[in-house]
């Protein structure tokens, strides 16, 4: 079965669909838009023709890597650039490293989180009801703060 963008634009323009798919990136690919795009939450990665001279721009390079929010995607305007490339192997280590980022952020946040719920249960401002779903919760936390690890 053909790829979104592949019915939109001509096969040519051979955009990185698996790659980017593997990531967790949509393809949103429209024929009114200058070429493929792709989209995961307020990521979009346009993919343009191979060839330079095809481009609609001939100095813009053949992949971008934007942030965008919903009210930035209305108006198509104030969204950041976080990489153009001609490379594909550059745009995915892009990505990758956003999504390591991303991990570390939410692995020190969680890790704050139960240094505070030891601390209260140390502390013993919580009545011994609580302390049973506290212990959960904390379990789950460690959990996750384990997965993020590996």
């Amino acid at each position: 079965m053909d790829k979104l963008w592949q019915r939109e634009f001509p096969s040519e323009y051979a955009a990185p669909s698996d790659e980017l798919e593997a990531r967790g990136f949509k393809d949103e690919s429209w024929h009114n838009d200058i070429c493929p795009h792709f989209r995961r939450g307020e990521l979009e990665v346009w993919s343009d023709h191979p060839n330079q001279e095809t481009r609609e721009l001939s100095t813009t390079r053949r992949f971008t890597l934007i942030s965008i929010t919903e009210e930035e995607r209305e108006f198509r305007d104030n969204f950041e650039t976080l990489i153009e490339t001609d490379n594909l192997d550059e745009l995915l280590n892009k990505i990758d490293a956003l999504d390591d980022w991303n991990k570390d952020n939410v692995k020190e946040r969680l890790e704050n989180a139960i240094g505070y719920l030891n601390d209260q249960c140390a502390e013993e401002k919580m009545f011994s009801a609580e302390w049973e779903t506290l212990g959960d919760a904390m379990n789950i936390l460690i959990d996750a703060v384990d997965s993020l690890k590996g």
